[in-house]
């Protein structure tokens, strides 16, 4: 029987070999075969990018492209340009999916010379895996080039450390944006018309299987599963649903917090150029009788917010 079944294995591996070959092969056949609508056309503006997450451009149509390592690529007159941007691989996390997820070019770049980052920070590159947190920051642009000595911290001034690992273990209301899951980390920064920034940011919660941290979106006491409005310096907003009347107010977070923060854990968001709406995509936590409710749900897209 061992002689039988050892010339079986053989062949069901080299089956499954087969099967496999034939499956890459038609992926690569069909993308070969992509055809676009009529007035469409795929063009490459950049090659030679290692995970690239996010794009902005400057006003003079440079375009500045994040890698999840840290990395901030810069294209300019068509070309990928040899030296980065900047480069703060030493501080951003990137197991799994966090890394350097958003950035933003200041809309009055003559008179505000800042790019701005949203990422999971590294505090302790010995605990890769670990708990983290994440921040908001800016830098100084000068040419084609960003010193990380210009880097200022926006939002996410309460860090993870050796003896507080997770935004859980500091008092609530800190300014601390939660990076425990490995994924559900921050997302995208989006600039509205007035000048202030819509951040998103996840629950940070697993994946998965049940998490009770995904509960904290539902918590104006955390920062996690919201979407912040912000000044250019990290300053809560007055025109914000919460508003305490202390923009430096670090307690709550609350005079950040926008509308729509319970109704999904946000991930994307983009301006609707026809209503100049910003729409944010990402996950609806169950409703009840989820017990406790703290499965991902349906994908959810809602407006968080209208200028007019």
């Amino acid at each position: 029987m061992a002689g039988r079944r050892q010339p079986l294995n053989r062949a069901l591996r080299l089956a499954a070999l087969v099967v496999c070959a034939a499956a890459i092969l038609g992926i690569v056949s069909e993308a070969a075969a992509t055809s676009f609508p009529t007035g469409f056309s795929q063009d490459v503006v950049a090659s030679g990018l290692t995970e690239p997450t996010a794009i902005s451009f400057f006003p003079d149509g440079r375009m500045a492209i994040a890698e999840k390592s840290g990395i901030v690529r810069l294209v300019k007159n068509g070309a990928l340009q040899p030296t980065p941007l900047i480069d703060i691989q030493a501080r951003v996390n990137d197991y799994w999916d966090r890394g350097l997820i958003g950035i933003a070019v200041d809309p009055s770049f003559a008179s505000n010379p800042y790019l701005y980052l949203l990422y999971v920070y590294e505090n302790d590159p010995n605990d890769y895996t670990g708990t983290k947190t994440s921040r908001l920051t800016r830098v100084t642009v000068t040419g084609d080039t960003a010193s990380p000595a210009s880097e200022q911290i926006l939002l996410g001034s309460v860090v993870a450390n050796l003896t507080t690992r997770s935004c859980k273990g500091f008092p609530a209301g800190s300014d601390c944006l939660p990076a425990d899951g490995y994924s559900h980390s921050v997302g995208h920064i989006k600039f509205a018309s007035d000048g202030t920034l819509f951040i998103a940011v996840g629950d940070s919660a697993s994946f998965w299987t049940v998490d009770v941290d995904a509960l904290r979106a539902q918590n104006l006491d955390s920062l996690s599963g919201k979407i912040l409005r912000v000044t250019r310096t990290g300053q809560g907003v007055s025109g914000n649903p919460f508003w305490t009347g202390n923009a430096n107010e670090k307690a709550a977070g609350r005079p950040r917090i926008v509308p729509e923060a319970d109704r999904a854990i946000p991930a994307l968001m983009t301006w609707t150029d026809y209503r100049a709406q910003l729409m944010a995509k990402g996950v609806r936590p169950a409703p009840p009788p989820a017990s406790p409710p703290a499965y991902c749900g349906a994908a959810a897209l809602v407006n968080l917010a209208t200028v007019h």
